[in-house]
Protein backbone atom coordinates (compact mmCIF):
# COMPACT_ATOMS: atom_id res chain seq x y z
CA UNK A 1 0.00 0.00 0.00
CA UNK A 2 1.55 3.35 -0.82
CA UNK A 3 2.37 6.23 1.38
CA UNK A 4 -0.63 8.05 0.33
CA UNK A 5 -2.98 5.44 0.60
CA UNK A 6 -2.34 4.47 4.30
CA UNK A 7 -2.63 8.10 5.35
CA UNK A 8 -6.17 8.41 3.96
CA UNK A 9 -7.14 5.13 5.83
CA UNK A 10 -5.32 6.23 9.00
CA UNK A 11 -7.77 9.32 8.68
CA UNK A 12 -10.61 7.34 8.06
CA UNK A 13 -10.17 5.43 11.19
CA UNK A 14 -8.84 8.83 12.94
CA UNK A 15 -12.05 10.72 11.86
CA UNK A 16 -14.63 7.70 11.64
CA UNK A 17 -16.75 8.98 14.82
CA UNK A 18 -16.70 12.64 14.54
CA UNK A 19 -20.06 13.91 13.38
CA UNK A 20 -20.29 15.98 10.24
CA UNK A 21 -23.52 18.55 11.51
CA UNK A 22 -24.56 19.18 14.84
CA UNK A 23 -27.26 17.35 16.47
CA UNK A 24 -30.56 19.19 16.08
CA UNK A 25 -33.86 18.41 18.72
CA UNK A 26 -35.19 15.26 19.17
CA UNK A 27 -38.86 14.99 19.70
CA UNK A 28 -41.77 12.67 20.26
CA UNK A 29 -44.50 12.46 22.67
CA UNK A 30 -44.52 12.96 26.09
CA UNK A 31 -40.01 13.40 24.96
CA UNK A 32 -37.80 16.05 23.68
CA UNK A 33 -33.75 15.46 23.37
CA UNK A 34 -31.55 17.91 22.42
CA UNK A 35 -27.84 18.75 22.65
CA UNK A 36 -26.37 22.11 24.49
CA UNK A 37 -23.15 21.47 22.91
CA UNK A 38 -21.25 23.23 20.35
CA UNK A 39 -18.83 20.58 19.76
CA UNK A 40 -19.67 16.60 19.90
CA UNK A 41 -17.70 14.61 20.90
CA UNK A 42 -15.86 15.58 23.45
CA UNK A 43 -12.28 13.53 24.55
CA UNK A 44 -13.65 11.93 27.94
CA UNK A 45 -16.40 9.56 28.60
CA UNK A 46 -18.16 12.74 31.35
CA UNK A 47 -20.60 14.09 28.68
CA UNK A 48 -23.57 14.49 30.38
CA UNK A 49 -26.92 16.83 30.23
CA UNK A 50 -28.97 18.34 32.04
CA UNK A 51 -28.84 19.10 36.64
CA UNK A 52 -30.83 21.43 38.76
CA UNK A 53 -34.12 22.60 37.76
CA UNK A 54 -37.05 24.82 38.35
CA UNK A 55 -40.41 24.79 37.00
CA UNK A 56 -41.77 28.18 35.98
CA UNK A 57 -45.16 29.43 37.00
CA UNK A 58 -46.71 28.62 33.44
CA UNK A 59 -45.45 24.93 33.15
CA UNK A 60 -42.30 25.70 31.57
CA UNK A 61 -38.81 25.01 33.28
CA UNK A 62 -35.46 26.38 33.43
CA UNK A 63 -32.60 23.59 33.93
CA UNK A 64 -28.41 23.83 34.44
CA UNK A 65 -26.63 22.30 31.68
CA UNK A 66 -23.62 20.35 32.30
CA UNK A 67 -20.49 21.37 30.66
CA UNK A 68 -16.50 21.06 31.52
CA UNK A 69 -15.82 24.72 31.48
CA UNK A 70 -15.39 27.90 32.60
CA UNK A 71 -18.90 29.04 31.69
CA UNK A 72 -22.76 28.21 32.27
CA UNK A 73 -25.19 26.88 30.49
CA UNK A 74 -28.52 27.53 30.66
CA UNK A 75 -31.76 26.46 29.23
CA UNK A 76 -35.69 27.12 29.07
CA UNK A 77 -38.30 25.45 27.56
CA UNK A 78 -41.54 26.01 27.19
CA UNK A 79 -44.89 24.20 28.54
CA UNK A 80 -45.24 21.72 25.60
CA UNK A 81 -41.70 21.34 25.44
CA UNK A 82 -40.51 23.54 22.85
CA UNK A 83 -37.07 25.59 23.96
CA UNK A 84 -38.47 29.20 24.61
CA UNK A 85 -37.56 31.88 21.90
CA UNK A 86 -37.07 34.57 25.17
CA UNK A 87 -34.85 33.14 26.78
CA UNK A 88 -30.97 33.22 25.54
CA UNK A 89 -30.73 32.23 21.93
CA UNK A 90 -33.51 29.98 20.71
CA UNK A 91 -33.84 28.71 24.41
CA UNK A 92 -30.13 28.50 25.52
CA UNK A 93 -28.23 30.89 27.30
CA UNK A 94 -24.23 30.40 27.36
CA UNK A 95 -22.86 32.46 30.07
CA UNK A 96 -19.08 33.49 30.29
CA UNK A 97 -18.56 33.07 34.06
CA UNK A 98 -14.78 34.59 35.04
CA UNK A 99 -14.39 31.58 37.46
CA UNK A 100 -14.54 27.38 37.06
CA UNK A 101 -18.32 26.88 38.30
CA UNK A 102 -20.10 24.03 38.27
CA UNK A 103 -23.67 24.27 38.55
CA UNK A 104 -24.87 20.75 39.30
CA UNK A 105 -26.31 22.20 43.45
CA UNK A 106 -29.35 23.92 42.59
CA UNK A 107 -31.41 26.18 40.58
CA UNK A 108 -33.31 29.38 42.02
CA UNK A 109 -36.03 31.09 40.76
CA UNK A 110 -36.97 34.70 42.05
CA UNK A 111 -40.92 36.15 42.16
CA UNK A 112 -39.60 38.58 39.55
CA UNK A 113 -38.01 35.63 37.19
CA UNK A 114 -34.35 36.16 37.68
CA UNK A 115 -32.41 32.85 38.54
CA UNK A 116 -29.94 32.09 41.01
CA UNK A 117 -27.24 29.64 40.11
CA UNK A 118 -25.57 27.72 43.36
CA UNK A 119 -22.29 25.69 42.19
CA UNK A 120 -19.47 25.47 43.03
CA UNK A 121 -15.87 26.91 42.20
CA UNK A 122 -12.13 24.82 42.85
CA UNK A 123 -11.15 24.05 46.48
CA UNK A 124 -8.32 26.65 47.88
CA UNK A 125 -6.44 23.87 49.46
CA UNK A 126 -6.38 19.77 48.10
CA UNK A 127 -7.75 19.32 51.59
CA UNK A 128 -10.78 21.03 51.58
CA UNK A 129 -14.57 20.93 50.19
CA UNK A 130 -15.59 22.73 46.75
CA UNK A 131 -16.41 26.62 47.64
CA UNK A 132 -19.66 27.89 46.89
CA UNK A 133 -20.20 30.05 43.62
CA UNK A 134 -23.68 32.20 42.87
CA UNK A 135 -24.53 33.33 39.56
CA UNK A 136 -27.60 35.64 38.86
CA UNK A 137 -29.44 35.83 35.91
CA UNK A 138 -31.55 38.00 34.06
CA UNK A 139 -34.99 36.32 32.93
CA UNK A 140 -34.21 36.84 29.44
CA UNK A 141 -31.09 34.62 30.40
CA UNK A 142 -28.19 37.04 30.74
CA UNK A 143 -26.19 37.68 33.72
CA UNK A 144 -27.78 39.85 36.04
CA UNK A 145 -25.34 42.76 36.41
CA UNK A 146 -27.59 43.38 39.76
CA UNK A 147 -25.88 40.93 41.61
CA UNK A 148 -22.80 40.25 43.21
CA UNK A 149 -19.84 41.41 40.57
CA UNK A 150 -20.67 41.08 37.49
CA UNK A 151 -23.35 38.75 37.90
CA UNK A 152 -21.47 36.60 40.20
CA UNK A 153 -21.12 36.29 44.19
CA UNK A 154 -17.68 34.30 45.04
CA UNK A 155 -18.29 32.75 48.71
CA UNK A 156 -15.49 31.11 50.74
CA UNK A 157 -18.09 29.04 52.47
CA UNK A 158 -17.62 24.99 51.69
CA UNK A 159 -20.44 22.92 50.31
CA UNK A 160 -20.39 19.93 52.71
CA UNK A 161 -22.04 17.20 50.86
CA UNK A 162 -22.67 16.24 47.11
CA UNK A 163 -25.34 17.74 44.38
CA UNK A 164 -29.08 18.08 45.57
CA UNK A 165 -28.38 19.11 49.56
CA UNK A 166 -30.51 21.72 49.00
CA UNK A 167 -27.91 24.21 50.94
CA UNK A 168 -29.72 27.48 49.71
CA UNK A 169 -32.80 28.95 49.90
CA UNK A 170 -34.54 31.92 48.98
CA UNK A 171 -35.81 34.55 52.00
CA UNK A 172 -38.95 36.28 51.12
CA UNK A 173 -37.25 39.33 50.35
CA UNK A 174 -35.24 38.25 48.01
CA UNK A 175 -32.22 37.60 49.96
CA UNK A 176 -30.36 34.22 50.03
CA UNK A 177 -29.64 31.83 52.76
CA UNK A 178 -26.81 29.22 52.45
CA UNK A 179 -25.24 26.93 54.94
CA UNK A 180 -22.27 25.31 54.65
CA UNK A 181 -18.77 24.64 56.67
CA UNK A 182 -15.66 26.66 56.80
CA UNK A 183 -12.24 24.65 58.28
CA UNK A 184 -9.38 23.14 56.51
CA UNK A 185 -8.68 19.03 56.86
CA UNK A 186 -5.17 17.36 56.97
CA UNK A 187 -3.22 14.89 54.89
CA UNK A 188 -4.75 12.11 57.11
CA UNK A 189 -8.77 12.94 56.63
CA UNK A 190 -8.26 14.77 60.22
CA UNK A 191 -9.68 18.77 60.24
CA UNK A 192 -11.74 21.24 61.65
CA UNK A 193 -14.79 22.17 59.84
CA UNK A 194 -17.55 24.75 61.70
CA UNK A 195 -21.19 24.73 60.31
CA UNK A 196 -21.83 28.28 59.13
CA UNK A 197 -24.94 29.95 58.18
CA UNK A 198 -24.60 33.45 55.92
CA UNK A 199 -27.25 34.68 54.12
CA UNK A 200 -26.60 37.28 50.85
CA UNK A 201 -28.50 40.38 50.60
CA UNK A 202 -30.79 40.73 47.18
CA UNK A 203 -27.60 42.20 45.68
CA UNK A 204 -25.77 39.02 46.16
CA UNK A 205 -23.46 40.85 49.05
CA UNK A 206 -23.03 39.72 52.59
CA UNK A 207 -25.59 40.34 55.06
CA UNK A 208 -24.18 42.35 58.17
CA UNK A 209 -27.30 42.08 59.91
CA UNK A 210 -27.64 38.26 60.15
CA UNK A 211 -25.67 36.75 62.89
CA UNK A 212 -23.30 34.54 61.05
CA UNK A 213 -24.11 31.49 62.97
CA UNK A 214 -21.33 29.28 64.55
CA UNK A 215 -22.71 25.69 64.98
CA UNK A 216 -21.43 23.46 67.10
CA UNK A 217 -17.62 22.39 68.83
CA UNK A 218 -14.64 23.78 68.23
CA UNK A 219 -13.27 20.50 68.88
CA UNK A 220 -15.19 18.07 66.30
CA UNK A 221 -16.11 18.57 62.99
CA UNK A 222 -19.61 20.04 61.86
CA UNK A 223 -21.07 21.17 58.20
CA UNK A 224 -24.70 22.17 56.99
CA UNK A 225 -26.45 20.47 54.40
CA UNK A 226 -29.75 22.13 53.54
CA UNK A 227 -32.00 25.07 54.31
CA UNK A 228 -35.62 26.04 54.42
CA UNK A 229 -36.88 29.76 55.01
CA UNK A 230 -40.23 29.93 56.36
CA UNK A 231 -42.41 32.73 54.67
CA UNK A 232 -42.00 34.95 58.05
CA UNK A 233 -38.05 34.52 57.40
CA UNK A 234 -37.51 32.37 60.03
CA UNK A 235 -34.54 30.11 58.89
CA UNK A 236 -34.43 26.16 59.42
CA UNK A 237 -30.88 24.50 58.69
CA UNK A 238 -30.01 20.74 58.79
CA UNK A 239 -26.40 19.74 59.07
CA UNK A 240 -24.40 17.57 61.23
CA UNK A 241 -22.82 18.22 64.76
CA UNK A 242 -19.55 15.38 65.73
CA UNK A 243 -21.23 13.22 63.44
CA UNK A 244 -24.91 13.69 65.16
CA UNK A 245 -27.56 14.87 62.32
CA UNK A 246 -29.61 18.26 63.87
CA UNK A 247 -31.94 20.58 62.88
CA UNK A 248 -31.47 23.97 64.12
CA UNK A 249 -34.12 27.17 64.38
CA UNK A 250 -32.90 30.60 63.29
CA UNK A 251 -34.86 34.08 63.65
CA UNK A 252 -34.96 36.16 60.42
CA UNK A 253 -31.63 37.94 62.07
CA UNK A 254 -29.37 34.58 62.67
CA UNK A 255 -30.34 34.21 66.62
CA UNK A 256 -31.26 31.04 67.53
CA UNK A 257 -35.20 30.60 67.52
CA UNK A 258 -36.96 30.18 70.97
CA UNK A 259 -40.11 29.15 68.91
CA UNK A 260 -38.22 25.99 67.33
CA UNK A 261 -37.14 23.27 69.86
CA UNK A 262 -36.51 25.80 72.40
CA UNK A 263 -33.33 27.56 70.80
CA UNK A 264 -31.55 24.22 70.93
CA UNK A 265 -29.94 21.89 68.18
CA UNK A 266 -32.56 18.82 67.48
CA UNK A 267 -31.25 15.70 66.75
CA UNK A 268 -33.13 13.88 63.60
CA UNK A 269 -32.36 10.34 61.34
CA UNK A 270 -29.29 10.84 59.17
CA UNK A 271 -29.82 12.81 56.48
CA UNK A 272 -29.17 15.38 54.06
CA UNK A 273 -32.34 16.57 52.13
CA UNK A 274 -35.11 18.83 54.06
CA UNK A 275 -38.03 19.81 52.77
CA UNK A 276 -40.54 22.21 54.04
CA UNK A 277 -44.13 22.00 54.03
CA UNK A 278 -46.86 25.09 53.14
CA UNK A 279 -48.40 24.28 57.11
CA UNK A 280 -45.06 24.44 58.09
CA UNK A 281 -43.94 20.94 58.69
CA UNK A 282 -40.63 20.06 58.18
CA UNK A 283 -39.49 16.43 56.43
CA UNK A 284 -36.26 14.87 57.01
CA UNK A 285 -35.48 11.89 54.38
CA UNK A 286 -32.91 9.86 56.08
CA UNK A 287 -31.56 6.32 55.71
CA UNK A 288 -34.35 4.13 54.80
CA UNK A 289 -37.10 6.38 57.10
CA UNK A 290 -38.75 10.10 56.51
CA UNK A 291 -39.07 12.13 59.76
CA UNK A 292 -41.75 14.78 60.25
CA UNK A 293 -41.44 17.72 62.13
CA UNK A 294 -44.39 20.34 63.53
CA UNK A 295 -42.97 24.24 63.07
CA UNK A 296 -42.21 24.10 66.23
CA UNK A 297 -39.65 21.70 65.80
CA UNK A 298 -41.07 18.36 67.86
CA UNK A 299 -42.06 15.27 66.05
CA UNK A 300 -45.39 15.55 64.14
CA UNK A 301 -47.54 13.45 66.51
CA UNK A 302 -49.89 12.58 63.74
CA UNK A 303 -47.81 11.29 61.35
CA UNK A 304 -46.74 7.61 60.68
CA UNK A 305 -45.15 6.32 64.05
CA UNK A 306 -44.41 8.66 66.55
CA UNK A 307 -43.52 11.01 63.55
CA UNK A 308 -41.69 9.07 61.41
CA UNK A 309 -42.39 6.59 58.10
CA UNK A 310 -40.22 3.72 57.39
CA UNK A 311 -40.12 3.44 54.02
CA UNK A 312 -37.72 0.73 51.69
CA UNK A 313 -37.18 -0.09 47.88
CA UNK A 314 -34.33 2.97 47.06
CA UNK A 315 -30.70 1.82 46.54
CA UNK A 316 -28.69 2.87 50.25
CA UNK A 317 -25.37 3.35 47.69
CA UNK A 318 -26.99 6.39 46.56
CA UNK A 319 -28.43 7.88 50.00
CA UNK A 320 -31.20 9.08 51.14
CA UNK A 321 -33.94 10.10 48.00
CA UNK A 322 -35.08 13.28 47.61
CA UNK A 323 -37.93 14.94 48.31
CA UNK A 324 -40.84 17.43 46.64
CA UNK A 325 -44.45 18.34 48.10
CA UNK A 326 -47.58 16.06 46.96
CA UNK A 327 -50.53 18.55 46.13
CA UNK A 328 -52.43 17.01 49.24
CA UNK A 329 -49.72 17.58 51.96
CA UNK A 330 -47.59 14.42 51.57
CA UNK A 331 -44.09 13.75 49.99
CA UNK A 332 -43.20 12.13 47.13
CA UNK A 333 -39.70 10.53 47.42
CA UNK A 334 -37.41 9.89 44.36
CA UNK A 335 -34.43 8.23 43.14
CA UNK A 336 -32.39 6.92 41.03
CA UNK A 337 -32.48 3.23 40.30
CA UNK A 338 -29.43 3.18 38.14
CA UNK A 339 -26.15 5.16 37.17
CA UNK A 340 -25.66 2.79 34.35
CA UNK A 341 -27.40 1.87 31.38
CA UNK A 342 -30.34 -0.58 31.46
CA UNK A 343 -32.57 -2.12 29.08
CA UNK A 344 -35.88 -0.47 27.66
CA UNK A 345 -38.46 -1.29 30.28
CA UNK A 346 -36.20 -0.92 33.34
CA UNK A 347 -37.18 2.23 35.75
CA UNK A 348 -34.85 4.75 36.06
CA UNK A 349 -36.33 6.91 38.84
CA UNK A 350 -38.25 5.33 41.49
CA UNK A 351 -40.73 7.09 43.15
CA UNK A 352 -42.71 6.12 46.58
CA UNK A 353 -46.13 8.48 47.86
CA UNK A 354 -45.68 9.28 51.59
CA UNK A 355 -49.71 10.40 52.37
CA UNK A 356 -49.97 13.54 54.23
CA UNK A 357 -50.74 11.13 57.72
CA UNK A 358 -47.25 9.07 57.13
CA UNK A 359 -48.84 6.29 55.27
CA UNK A 360 -46.82 4.32 52.47
CA UNK A 361 -48.53 5.30 49.26
CA UNK A 362 -48.29 3.99 45.97
CA UNK A 363 -44.53 3.08 44.10
CA UNK A 364 -43.73 3.82 41.06
CA UNK A 365 -40.83 3.13 38.80
CA UNK A 366 -40.48 5.74 36.19
CA UNK A 367 -38.56 4.94 32.93
CA UNK A 368 -38.46 7.64 30.39
CA UNK A 369 -38.09 5.83 27.16
CA UNK A 370 -34.68 7.75 26.22
CA UNK A 371 -32.12 5.87 24.58
CA UNK A 372 -28.31 6.55 24.55
CA UNK A 373 -25.75 4.07 26.25
CA UNK A 374 -22.38 2.70 25.26
CA UNK A 375 -20.73 1.79 22.71
CA UNK A 376 -18.26 -1.45 22.36
CA UNK A 377 -15.05 -1.12 20.08
CA UNK A 378 -14.35 -4.49 19.97
CA UNK A 379 -16.40 -7.38 18.29
CA UNK A 380 -16.38 -10.27 21.20
CA UNK A 381 -17.95 -7.48 23.73
CA UNK A 382 -20.59 -5.91 21.12
CA UNK A 383 -22.69 -4.98 23.50
CA UNK A 384 -26.72 -4.24 22.80
CA UNK A 385 -28.19 -0.73 21.35
CA UNK A 386 -31.64 -1.28 23.11
CA UNK A 387 -29.86 0.99 26.40
CA UNK A 388 -31.64 3.27 28.52
CA UNK A 389 -28.87 5.87 29.92
CA UNK A 390 -31.24 9.04 31.33
CA UNK A 391 -30.22 9.88 34.54
CA UNK A 392 -32.13 12.89 35.88
CA UNK A 393 -34.60 14.69 39.03
CA UNK A 394 -38.04 15.22 39.26
CA UNK A 395 -39.85 18.53 39.29
CA UNK A 396 -42.87 19.93 40.29
CA UNK A 397 -45.41 21.53 38.65
CA UNK A 398 -47.78 24.14 39.36
CA UNK A 399 -50.67 22.69 37.66
CA UNK A 400 -49.90 19.20 40.02
CA UNK A 401 -48.03 17.67 36.98
CA UNK A 402 -44.65 16.68 36.52
CA UNK A 403 -41.38 16.56 34.11
CA UNK A 404 -38.51 14.25 34.36
CA UNK A 405 -35.78 16.55 34.16
CA UNK A 406 -31.92 15.40 33.46
CA UNK A 407 -29.60 13.87 30.87
CA UNK A 408 -28.91 10.85 28.47
CA UNK A 409 -25.27 10.54 26.84
CA UNK A 410 -23.45 8.38 24.19
CA UNK A 411 -20.17 6.93 25.11
CA UNK A 412 -17.27 5.51 23.26
CA UNK A 413 -14.65 3.83 25.14
CA UNK A 414 -11.41 3.38 23.95
CA UNK A 415 -9.93 2.17 27.41
CA UNK A 416 -10.55 2.32 31.79
CA UNK A 417 -12.51 5.77 32.18
CA UNK A 418 -11.25 6.79 28.73
CA UNK A 419 -13.15 7.46 25.13
CA UNK A 420 -15.65 9.72 23.87
CA UNK A 421 -18.96 11.06 24.75
CA UNK A 422 -21.80 13.78 23.89
CA UNK A 423 -24.19 14.65 26.18
CA UNK A 424 -27.91 15.41 25.69
CA UNK A 425 -30.59 17.42 27.82
CA UNK A 426 -32.98 15.30 28.34
CA UNK A 427 -36.94 15.63 29.58
CA UNK A 428 -40.45 13.92 29.40
CA UNK A 429 -43.69 15.00 30.88
CA UNK A 430 -45.63 13.03 33.24
CA UNK A 431 -49.48 13.50 34.22
CA UNK A 432 -50.45 14.18 38.22
CA UNK A 433 -50.78 10.52 38.60
CA UNK A 434 -47.08 10.17 37.12
CA UNK A 435 -48.47 9.06 33.83
CA UNK A 436 -46.47 9.89 30.38
CA UNK A 437 -48.14 12.91 28.92
CA UNK A 438 -47.94 12.86 25.44
CA UNK A 439 -49.31 16.24 25.23
CA UNK A 440 -45.15 16.99 26.08
CA UNK A 441 -42.90 17.11 23.27
CA UNK A 442 -44.71 16.55 19.77
CA UNK A 443 -44.77 14.21 16.79
CA UNK A 444 -42.07 11.82 16.47
CA UNK A 445 -40.20 12.33 13.53
CA UNK A 446 -38.58 9.25 11.18
CA UNK A 447 -35.39 7.82 12.42
CA UNK A 448 -33.71 6.58 9.58
CA UNK A 449 -30.00 5.57 8.89
CA UNK A 450 -27.96 4.84 5.52
CA UNK A 451 -25.49 2.74 5.25
CA UNK A 452 -23.23 2.02 2.30
CA UNK A 453 -19.68 0.08 1.85
CA UNK A 454 -16.78 2.19 0.61
CA UNK A 455 -14.86 0.48 -2.04
CA UNK A 456 -12.34 -1.40 -0.32
CA UNK A 457 -10.26 -4.67 -0.56
CA UNK A 458 -10.82 -8.14 1.25
CA UNK A 459 -6.91 -9.05 1.46
CA UNK A 460 -6.14 -5.30 2.93
CA UNK A 461 -9.33 -5.25 5.30
CA UNK A 462 -7.65 -8.52 7.11
CA UNK A 463 -4.18 -6.29 7.29
CA UNK A 464 -6.26 -3.39 8.68
CA UNK A 465 -8.75 -5.42 10.96
CA UNK A 466 -11.35 -3.58 9.74
CA UNK A 467 -14.53 -2.98 7.43
CA UNK A 468 -15.19 0.84 6.37
CA UNK A 469 -18.47 1.49 6.00
CA UNK A 470 -20.56 5.17 5.29
CA UNK A 471 -23.43 5.80 7.36
CA UNK A 472 -25.91 8.62 7.09
CA UNK A 473 -28.44 8.90 10.33
CA UNK A 474 -31.28 11.20 11.14
CA UNK A 475 -30.06 11.70 14.59
CA UNK A 476 -27.52 10.59 17.26
CA UNK A 477 -28.06 7.29 19.17
CA UNK A 478 -26.26 3.83 18.76
CA UNK A 479 -25.53 1.70 15.60
CA UNK A 480 -25.16 -2.15 15.28
CA UNK A 481 -23.14 -2.91 12.17
CA UNK A 482 -22.93 -6.78 11.19
CA UNK A 483 -20.98 -7.81 8.12
CA UNK A 484 -21.82 -11.56 7.47
CA UNK A 485 -21.35 -13.37 4.28
CA UNK A 486 -23.35 -15.55 2.16
CA UNK A 487 -23.35 -18.90 4.92
CA UNK A 488 -24.41 -16.11 7.40
CA UNK A 489 -21.13 -16.12 9.25
CA UNK A 490 -20.25 -12.92 11.26
CA UNK A 491 -16.83 -11.50 9.54
CA UNK A 492 -17.25 -8.34 11.17
CA UNK A 493 -19.50 -6.47 13.84
CA UNK A 494 -19.46 -3.04 15.98
CA UNK A 495 -22.06 -1.42 18.53
CA UNK A 496 -21.16 1.98 17.08
CA UNK A 497 -22.09 5.36 18.48
CA UNK A 498 -23.58 8.14 16.48
CA UNK A 499 -23.08 11.58 18.07
CA UNK A 500 -24.74 13.47 15.53
CA UNK A 501 -27.10 13.20 12.67
CA UNK A 502 -25.36 13.29 9.51
CA UNK A 503 -22.04 11.59 7.62
CA UNK A 504 -19.82 9.32 9.55
CA UNK A 505 -17.78 6.68 8.50
CA UNK A 506 -17.42 3.69 10.62
CA UNK A 507 -14.52 1.19 11.49
CA UNK A 508 -16.15 -2.01 11.95
CA UNK A 509 -13.55 -4.96 13.45
CA UNK A 510 -13.38 -7.93 12.01
CA UNK A 511 -13.99 -11.46 13.68
CA UNK A 512 -11.23 -14.04 14.23
CA UNK A 513 -13.37 -15.51 11.61
CA UNK A 514 -13.42 -12.51 9.49
CA UNK A 515 -9.89 -12.44 9.46
CA UNK A 516 -9.86 -16.18 8.09
CA UNK A 517 -12.03 -15.72 5.29
CA UNK A 518 -10.85 -12.23 4.01
CA UNK A 519 -7.47 -13.81 3.21
CA UNK A 520 -8.74 -16.14 0.45
CA UNK A 521 -9.93 -12.47 -1.25
CA UNK A 522 -13.00 -11.36 -2.66
CA UNK A 523 -16.52 -12.14 -1.76
CA UNK A 524 -19.72 -11.15 -1.75
CA UNK A 525 -20.97 -9.78 1.82
CA UNK A 526 -24.65 -8.39 3.75
CA UNK A 527 -24.28 -5.35 5.73
CA UNK A 528 -27.18 -5.29 7.96
CA UNK A 529 -27.64 -2.11 10.20
CA UNK A 530 -29.58 -1.42 13.30
CA UNK A 531 -30.20 1.72 14.55
CA UNK A 532 -31.82 3.18 17.52
CA UNK A 533 -31.92 6.92 18.35
CA UNK A 534 -31.79 8.98 21.56
CA UNK A 535 -35.93 8.43 21.55
CA UNK A 536 -35.74 5.37 21.06
CA UNK A 537 -36.93 5.59 17.25
CA UNK A 538 -35.44 2.19 15.49
CA UNK A 539 -34.41 1.99 11.31
CA UNK A 540 -32.65 -1.27 10.23
CA UNK A 541 -31.53 -2.92 6.75
CA UNK A 542 -28.95 -4.58 5.00
CA UNK A 543 -27.11 -3.87 2.07
CA UNK A 544 -25.48 -6.10 -0.75
CA UNK A 545 -21.92 -5.66 -1.61
CA UNK A 546 -18.84 -7.26 -2.76
CA UNK A 547 -15.42 -6.79 -1.43
CA UNK A 548 -12.81 -7.02 -4.14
Amino acid sequence: MSMLRSLAVACLAACSLLPAVPAAAAVAPGRVAFSVATKVPVSNVDAAGAGAAVALPDGGAVMLAFARSTGLTAVQLRPDGSPDPSFGTRGIARLAVPVSFSGSQQLLRRPDGRLLAVGTRAAATPFEPPRFTIVGLTERGALDPSFGTGGVAELELQASCGSDCGFAALAPDGSIVITGSVGRGGALGAGRFRWIVVRLTPAGVLDPSFGVPVIGGSTHPSSGSATVVRPSGQVVVLGTDAGVPQLVGLTANGAPDPSFHGGVPLTVPRGYRMLLHADGAIDVAGDGQLARYTSQGSPDPGFGSGGAVAFGGFNPGYGPPAMIAAPDGGTLLYSQTSFEPTFPGSPRLHVLRITPSGGLGAAVGLGPAFGGGQSSPRSRTTGSIKQNSFRGTLVARPNGSYLAVGGLSVVHYTGEGAGRSAGFVAVAGYSPLLMPDRAFGGRARATVARVSVARQRARSDVHLRRVLVRVKTSGPGLLLLRVRDGRRRILAQQVAPVYAAGRTTVRIPLTATGRRILRRGALRVLVGHDFRDVLTGRDHGVVRTRLR
